[in-house]
């Protein structure tokens, strides 16, 4: 959109391995947050009024997505570290 700009909200990878990854990249100084842990459907608001077996992509992705930094502020140099960082994994 013309004349927009980017919220700078969440940055949010997938990986079968999560815990993994996000282990690998607390030890090299990287943090990473899960924004969603639980589905929508699965919350104590909304418990009984859904079929959780009609949701199998939400459920894998509550187990599989990360967020990853991300900020207005963030430098060049920090988004570099995390990107090695993402690429030597699982090497």
């Amino acid at each position: 959109m013309t004349g927009s700009k980017h919220a700078h909200h969440l940055y949010v990878v997938k990986s079968q391995r999560r815990e993994d990854l996000s282990n690998h990249l607390k030890k090299n100084g990287i943090h990473t947050l899960i924004h969603y842990p639980v589905a929508v459907f699965k919350q104590q608001a909304y418990k009984g009024q859904f079929d959780e077996q009609a949701y199998p992509i939400t459920n894998l992705l509550t187990e599989q997505v990360l967020s990853l930094p991300l900020f207005p502020g963030m430098t060049m140099q920090q988004l570099d570290q995390v990107f090695s960082c993402l690429a030597q994994f699982d090497r």
